[in-house]
């Protein structure tokens, strides 16, 4: 018993008096042995109390570290640095109350915690990181000092209204927009090269009330939004990503030629084989003499594809026991696909398609590359039935024979092709064979170098 309660006093005193945490990252963990062994004990783990109450700054950079967790033990932290590491995430900072200056550049971040408690900050560095988009920063009332260069953002950040904003450097991201920004008079310097904007965008510059703070040039190339993999025949359009106004001009470039067209779009109507090559576009505006922009450079290729119109279809009907046959001449090997618009079933071959039933069919071409037409006429194979007669051989003088017009060798079968007979037509038949009447039932009579059949039906 007395063993027990050591134990469970042992325990209870882990519980009340542990103030300190083990540091996960050991290059995290080398920093504050190297900078801040007072924030440690001695088994150099972080001490918690000494952690929340230090108020000055926590700087460990070029320190290979990866994860700080810990960081959510620093309550009273007015200045982070934690530049050029290798940080992915950071946890979460709503205690980060005091903190005015916080970097975190030259990392490899891909998103910002929620900068919702940081109500103090006045500088926030995250420049070459992976961030896509940042978290919201329109309440940030004392930002001065916005460093978010070498990124992925696409938009251009929204601030506080009223915020003292000085520095404001976006360079090198993927922003489109810039917004108007004359009511921040504080501004310094504004850092937009290397984005995407057009001058559309840039124009907006010269309303500012001092224009001369911005630099903006050069912009990286703008896209070309079209699809680049053409089929030969289609109609398609290059378009780049820019309104034409009054002020700019714009030149397409093909094979390094310069077109006539100097619209925002391309148009090929139709789609040729000289379509096919290299395409960018410059533009030029009035209000930025010597700075103009240019468009990536797009491989637009285009597919050999079938021509229809030198290809000849004919069609035979399906009549009786002859099947119906699509044939095709082409001057060039391709596949092709005959579908029955009724049952939706495919018959394909590479050149003439037999054994074609009645029905309405759609004939598609396709050539090596997978490029295909099809006729806008469809086929129309007309099935014919077979001719049938009734004889009923009882000698009641109605219908006992039945006499064949046709001329020619032929013979009867059965139903399972068994020869029963032979025939030279015209002649009558009877229902009888060797004088003997055959059994009732269904019977074909076929006339030899011919393809018609006429079906006979014998009852009693």
């Amino acid at each position: 018993m007395r063993k027990f309660f050591s134990i469970l006093f042992s325990f209870i005193g882990v519980c009340v008096f542990a103030q300190s945490v083990e540091i996960v990252d050991q290059n995290f963990k080398q920093c504050f042995i190297d900078n801040y062994p007072f924030l440690l004990d001695n088994n150099k783990q972080l001490n918690i109390d000494a952690s929340r109450s230090y108020k000055d700054t926590l700087k460990c950079e070029n320190y290979g570290i990866v994860d700080v967790p810990e960081l959510i033990y620093f309550d009273s932290l007015t200045q982070l640095e934690l530049n050029q590491n290798k940080i992915v995430s950071l946890p979460n900072l709503d205690h980060f109350k005091h903190l005015k200056f916080f970097y975190v550049a030259e990392n490899k971040i891909t998103k910002l915690p929620s900068l919702d408690s940081l109500i103090n900050l006045e500088q926030l560095i995250c420049w070459k990181n992976q961030l896509t988009e940042l978290p919201d920063i329109t309440h940030l009332d004392k930002l001065h000092r916005l460093d978010v260069p070498v990124n992925r953002l696409t938009t251009f950040p929204q601030l506080h209204p009223n915020a003292p904003m000085k520095t404001l450097l976006v360079d090198d991201n993927l922003i489109t927009d810039l917004p108007d920004l004359s009511s921040y008079t504080q501004l310094q310097i504004v850092k937009i090269v290397n984005n995407k904007m057009n001058f559309d965008q840039l124009e907006k510059i010269k309303a500012q009330v001092n224009p001369s703070i911005y630099d903006y040039y050069p912009q990286k190339f703008l896209d070309i939004i079209s699809p680049l993999n053409l089929d030969e025949g289609d109609t398609s359009q290059l378009l780049i990503a820019h309104h034409k106004n009054a002020n700019t001009s714009i030149k397409w470039i093909y094979n390094n030629t310069e077109l006539e067209d100097t619209t925002t779009g391309l148009y090929f109507t139709p789609v040729t084989l000289a379509h096919q090559g290299l395409y960018n576009v410059v533009l030029h505006s009035e209000l930025f003499p010597n700075q103009p922009l240019y468009s990536k450079t797009v491989q637009v290729t285009v597919r050999d594809c079938p021509e229809i119109d030198d290809i000849t279809v004919e069609t035979s009907n399906n009549e009786c026991i002859t099947p119906g046959r699509v044939s095709i001449e082409s001057p060039k090997i391709y596949r092709f696909e005959l579908q029955n618009t009724l049952n939706g079933e495919k018959l394909f071959s590479d050149d003439d398609f037999e054994d074609v039933t009645g029905g309405v069919y759609v004939l598609t071409v396709k050539d090596k590359s997978g490029c295909e037409r099809s006729f806008s006429n469809k086929l129309n194979i007309l099935k014919t039935d077979c001719k049938e007669v009734m004889i009923s051989p009882d000698g009641d003088g109605y219908q006992d024979e039945f006499y064949f017009s046709q001329t020619g060798h032929a013979f009867i079968t059965d139903k399972f092709g068994n020869k029963i007979i032979e025939l030279d037509l015209p002649a009558y038949w009877n229902g009888k064979v060797n004088d003997q009447q055959i059994a009732p039932g269904y019977y074909m009579l076929l006339i030899e170098g011919s393809n018609e059949m006429m079906g006979i039906t014998v009852v009693y």
